[in-house]
């Protein structure tokens, strides 16, 4: 049985399969979504007990969480390239020392 019939200006009809497709996907979006937002609201340290945290929250909530993790991983890069320079530094010095004389 057709839920909408044919216009004047020839729309298709569309049918309650059609419909009850239309909605069976949506519902599985949502679910996915859902399941998505639980996903990464365990990620969150912040947010991870929080099992009421809205949406917006968990969104802000991993904003925040991968611009403070991005600040950590430029903080240890150059933690490291001072360190790859104190070494070498290190190493020359060695080198200089056991060098016959």
């Amino acid at each position: 049985a057709a839920v909408g019939a044919a216009g004047a200006r020839g729309r298709t009809t569309r049918t309650r399969t059609d419909a009850g497709l239309t909605t069976c996907w949506e519902r599985q979006r949502r679910s996915e979504l859902r399941l998505s937002l639980l996903a990464l609201r365990e990620q969150i340290p912040a947010l991870a007990a929080n099992h009421k945290a809205a949406k917006v929250a968990v969104l802000q909530g991993a904003t925040a969480f991968i611009r403070e993790a991005r600040a950590d991983e430029r903080r240890l890069l150059k933690k490291k390239d001072e360190l790859t320079k104190r070494s070498r530094e290190l190493q020359r010095r060695l080198e200089r020392l056991q060098a016959p004389q």
